[in-house]
C-alpha cells in the first residue's frame, strides 16, 4: 500500500510545508479551523482521502505541527491506530531533537522558525511515516463510490471516545474531524518529559538555597564591619581612660604638695580651716570617682573579651556556611552533568525498538520470585521496559547482573496485584556478553511464569537479544522448563 506524506506547520517563521505545493490551501485552512490539542480530520476530494493530523505546541504563540497521510482510491477505516502512527511519529521528532525539543520545565518547543530550514530531516520524517503503512494494511479498504446524498460541505465531529462512531461513518461523510484533547503523549515522551521537569526543579531549588546562602554571607559581612566599629571604639574609650588616669595621678601628686604645705604652714592652720576642709572634701570626691572609673575599666575589659568570643563564633559559623556553598555548588554541578548524560544516553540509541520473549497474552501457571531469567547479546543495546504479573500490589526491585554475579543497574517500580505492569527499566548492555534479570527486593510479592520447553525458547535465541532460559539466582546454570518472569522484553540498539 502507497501513499503520499506530508508534514507542515506554523512555527515562528510562519506557516510552511514539505513537499510545498497545490495542498498548501487545503492544510492552511483546516488547521486554522483546529479545535483540539490534538485532532484527525478526514477529507476526500473525489478518489483521493486526505487524513490530516495536527498537534498544538504552544497556544499562546500559535503554533503547531502537522502529518498527513493521502491515499488514492484507498479508505482507512480505523481513527485510533492513526493517532498510534501520528503520537509515535511526534515521539519520534522530538528524540531526534531537529525540529521539536523539550524546554528545560518539561514543555514541548519548537527549535527551529520554519520547516524547510532542515530539509533532510524532513526527509527522514517522511520516510517514517512510509514505514508505518504496512501496519495499516488491516484497516485499508476499497474507496466507496460517493455518497451523493450527503453534501461536500458537511461535516461530523467526534471526540477520540467515539471513534467507533467516527469509524462507523467514514464510507459516507466526505468530512470527519475526531478530537483528542488529553493524553495525546505516548509514555516515552511522558517520561523524558517528566525526567527534564523534575531535574528543572531540583536546579531551581539549589540555586534559591544558593540566593539565600548568599544572603546570609551578606548579613554576615555588614556584621563582621559592626564589629570591627565597636573594636575601634573600644580602644579610643581605653585610650581615654589612660589619659584620665594619668590626670588622676597629677591630681595625687599635688595632693601629697598640699599635705606638706600644710605641715609646714601649721601656723595659719586656723586661717586656712575652711579651705582645708574644702580641699579634703573635694579629695573624696575625687577618689570615689576613681573607684567608679576602675569598675567601668574592668566591664569594658569584660565586654572586650565577649566581644573576642562571638568574633571567633561568627568567623567559625562564616568557614561553615561557606563549606555548606560549596557542597551546593558540587550537587548542582552533578545534577547538570546527569542531566547532560540523560540527554546523550537518549542520542546514543536508534529510535527504533525491537521485542524479544513471550507475550503478555501468554497463559500463567503459577506465581514466585527466587529464579532468575538469562539473557545474551550480540550487540550493545538498551532495555527499554518489559512485562511483569504480580500476585500482590506494592514496590519491586530488579537487578539486571552480568554473568559473574554482580550488579550492573536496577530500577524500583510499584506494581498493581493480577494484571500486566509495564517496567521502565533503562538498562544497558554490552556485544556479547551475558547477564540476567532477577528480583532483588520482591516486599513478599511474586512474578507470574509459565511452563516452557527447548522449542519455545529456541524462538528466542536469534537477534540481538537472546533469551537463553531461568534458573535459581545462586546458580550459574539454566533451564529451559519454566520462563520467568519478564515478558515482552522491548530494546533499542545502540548507534
Amino acid at each position: 500500500m502507497k501513499a503520499t506524506t506530508y508534514i507542515f506547520g506554523n512555527f515562528a517563521g510562519g506557516y510552511s510545508q514539505y513537499p510545498d505545493n497545490y495542498t498548501r490551501d487545503l492544510f492552511s485552512t483546516l488547521s486554522k479551523a483546529r479545535k483540539g490539542a490534538t485532532e484527525i480530520i478526514y477529507h476526500r476530494d473525489g478518489a483521493l482521502a486526505y487524513y490530516i493530523y495536527t498537534r498544538e505546541i504552544s497556544r499562546s504563540a500559535r503554533t503547531f505541527i502537522g502529518l498527513c497521510y493521502v491515499f488514492n482510491d484507498v479508505l482507512i477505516t480505523d481513527f485510533s491506530y492513526l493517532f498510534d502512527i501520528f503520537e509515535d511519529t511526534i515521539t519520534n521528532i522530538v528524540v531526534k531533537g531537529e525540529l521539536l525539543e523539550f524546554t528545560n520545565d518539561g514543555n514541548l518547543s519548537t527549535k527551529v522558525n520554519q520547516l524547510y530550514t532542515n530539509a533532510d530531516e524532513l526527509q527522514r520524517i517522511s520516510e517514517y511515516l512510509n514505514s508505518k503503512l504496512s501496519s495499516l494494511g488491516r484497516y485499508a479498504e476499497k474507496m466507496p463510490p460517493i455518497n451523493y446524498a450527503i453534501s461536500n460541505n458537511e461535516w461530523k465531529n467526534f471526540s477520540y471516545e467515539d471513534t467507533q462512531e467516527a469509524n462507523a461513518v467514514v464510507k459516507d461523510y466526505p468530512n470527519i474531524r475526531v478530537i483528542k484533547g488529553e493524553n495525546y503523549d505516548t509514555n516515552a515522551l511522558k517520561g523524558y518529559a517528566h525526567k527534564l521537569k523534575t531535574k528543572n526543579e531540583e536546579i531551581k531549588t539549589l540555586t534559591n538555597e544558593i540566593l539565600k546562602l548568599k544572603g546570609e554571607i551578606s548579613t554576615l559581612k555588614r556584621q563582621k564591619k559592626q564589629f570591627a566599629v565597636v573594636v575601634v571604639l573600644i580602644i579610643i574609650i581605653a585610650i581615654g581612660l589612660l589619659i584620665f588616669m594619668a590626670k588622676i595621678n597629677d591630681k595625687n601628686e599635688m595632693i601629697e604638695r598640699r599635705d606638706t604645705k600644710i605641715v609646714e604652714l601649721e601656723d595659719y592652720r586656723d586661717r586656712l580651716k575652711t579651705d582645708s576642709v574644702n580641699l579634703t572634701s573635694a579629695l573624696t570626691s575625687t577618689k570615689k570617682t576613681l573607684r567608679l572609673t576602675k569598675k567601668e575599666l574592668e566591664q569594658l575589659q569584660t565586654n572586650y573579651s565577649n566581644l573576642e568570643t562571638e568574633k571567633n563564633e561568627l568567623y567559625a559559623q562564616s568557614e561553615n556556611q561557606r563549606q555548606t556553598i560549596n557542597s551546593l555548588r558540587d550537587k548542582n554541578s552533578e545534577l547538570e552533568r546527569t542531566i547532560a548524560n540523560l540527554r546523550s544516553s537518549n542520542s546514543a540509541y536508534s529510535s527504533s525498538s525491537y521485542s524479544v520473549g513471550a507475550s503478555t497474552s501468554q497463559s500463567l501457571g503459577g506465581h514466585d520470585n527466587s529464579y532468575a531469567q538469562w539473557l545474551y547479546t550480540t550487540r550493545a543495546l538498551r532495555i527499554n521496559y518489559f512485562y511483569v504479573h504480580p500476585n500482590k500490589s506494592g514496590y519491586i526491585t530488579i537487578g539486571l547482573y552480568n554473568q559473574y554475579g554482580s550488579l550492573v543497574n536496577s530500577c524500583r517500580t510499584y506494581v498493581v496485584s493480577d494484571q500486566w505492569n509495564k517496567v521502565n527499566a533503562s538498562f544497558e548492555l554490552s556485544s556479547y556478553t551475558k547477564y540476567y534479570l532477577a528480583i532483588i527486593e520482591a516486599n513478599g510479592i511474586s512474578l507470574g511464569y509459565h511452563s516452557s520447553n527447548s522449542k519455545e525458547f529456541n524462538k528466542y535465541q536469534t537477534g540481538s537479544l537472546q533469551i537463553l532460559g531461568s534458573c535459581t539466582k545462586d546458580k550459574s546454570s539454566y533451564q529451559t522448563n519454566y520462563y520467568q518472569y519478564f515478558y515482552s522484553i522491548n530494546y533499542s540498539l545502540k548507534n
